[in-house]
């Protein structure tokens, strides 16, 4: 028996509910705290679902152009280059 496509359904089924909650504060927040000046804010959670949520793809290309470039580049460069 293929279960192929009811896996995809529940796939996208999980995608589609997390992607409707993706930053309303109802569904999750983080309280953020700044350690010198003691300023406060909240940060709703994200839905995390890359190539479907487009801010959250955006986050993600983000976070990997930072880490070519501390990986790769700067290695590169050398330890002293900022």
């Amino acid at each position: 028996m293929n279960e192929t496509p009811a896996l995809c359904v529940r796939w996208w089924r999980r995608r589609l509910i997390r992607f409707s909650e993706c930053g309303i504060f109802r569904h999750g927040f983080a309280r953020i705290r700044c350690q010198g000046c003691r300023e406060e804010y909240l940060l709703a959670f994200s839905c995390k679902t890359r190539y479907f949520c487009p801010s959250c793809q955006v986050k993600q290309v983000s976070a990997f152009v930072e880490r070519v470039t501390c990986k790769i580049l700067y290695r590169r460069l050398g330890a002293n280059y900022h």
